[in-house]
């Protein structure tokens, strides 16, 4: 039996009687964080257009892929940025301008399989759906996409073949591909995707959370070449581009507890991700915890609050402090 556990394990609340629990005892089980994204590239045409990436943002109905894919574990998110709901929500809610976000973005908690603001989105653009029921873009290019995941990463392989329906539901012709995870993170950090997976991530306010989707990590906020490596924007998201890199610069030296000045410069990184989402916000992801009881007591869990992360993020220290042989 393990003591200390960071898996997806399916039914997970059958197996109380083994001892094994969760951080909560009913569903979702799981504390939520940021996501792992499908992030969306920006190197092909007519994925280069904000307009797209808007209404592939607003389609996404992700309570699907929470239930089946991910067996209620993960929730769907319950704003466009994919915050609400999460254990940073309360820290960083501090920085985040939620009338900017209702404004720009999508009414908050019902933004998500909104197909007809999508459609007309769309064919406000020029763009037009073909005989066959797919969209073309004014020029006449079919609307395709390719989403990858890593080949063995199940629940994720599930929530792109469920992502993929729903595109070609509305009309963009969508494929899956599963590459070796290798070979999927390279795809990734070399910008050479339409729709690609991989996690977000956090800290102590929303900078880092941003500064992955949208910040061009070229000298003096040039924009990485497709084919290159680089350690974020991996779409090459570039509206605006080196104005957004001078937004990041300038929050840079803002006082963390200035928070009428962060909020000033994260309000307009937000206008920014909401008029051209650089990511499909659909599901949160899961701080994936799960402990024995069999040789160890008090473990964290809703009852017992402590800091807690997977075994593979987290230095023992972490939980042994709080347990009990």
């Amino acid at each position: 039996m393990v003591d200390w556990g960071g898996f997806f394990i399916p039914n997970i609340q059958t197996f109380t009687k083994y001892g094994l629990y969760t951080y909560f005892n009913q569903p979702p089980y799981f504390l939520q964080v940021v996501p792992n994204w499908f992030f969306i590239g920006n190197s092909t045409y007519p994925w280069n257009l904000c307009v797209l990436h808007r209404a592939v943002a607003m389609i996404v109905n992700a309570t699907p892929m929470s239930q089946i894919a991910e067996m209620g574990y993960i929730l769907p998110c319950k704003d466009p940025l994919c915050i609400r709901g999460t254990i940073y929500e309360s820290a960083w809610s501090k920085y985040i301008n939620w009338t900017t976000v209702q404004q720009y973005g999508w009414v908050l908690g019902t933004y998500q399989n909104n197909t007809a603001a999508a459609a007309q989105l769309l064919e406000s653009a020029g763009f037009y759906k073909g005989p066959d029921g797919y969209w073309r873009t004014p020029n006449g290019t079919l609307v395709t996409a390719t989403i990858i995941v890593p080949y063995g990463w199940t629940d994720s392989m599930e929530d792109a073949e469920l992502l993929a329906e729903q595109l070609n539901a509305f009309g963009i012709k969508a494929t899956t591909s599963f590459p070796a995870a290798g070979t999927e993170f390279n795809d990734i950090y070399t910008g050479e995707f339409i729709i690609g997976y991989l996690w977000a991530w956090s800290g102590v306010t929303p900078y880092p959370y941003f500064q992955e989707l949208m910040y061009p990590t070229g000298t003096n906020g040039a924009l990485v070449p497709v084919g290159t490596s680089t350690w974020g924007d991996y779409g090459r998201w570039y509206v605006n581009g080196h104005y957004i890199w001078e937004v990041f610069e300038n929050l840079s030296y803002v006082p963390l507890t200035d928070y009428e000045a962060q909020q000033k410069y994260f309000t307009e990184i937000e206008k920014a991700y909401l008029e051209c989402p650089p990511v499909i916000p659909g599901l949160l992801n899961a701080q994936w915890y799960e402990y024995s009881t069999v040789y160890w007591v008090g473990w964290p869990n809703a009852s017992n609050p402590a800091p807690v992360n997977p075994p593979a993020w987290s230095p023992p220290q972490d939980v042994i402090n709080t347990l009990n042989a």
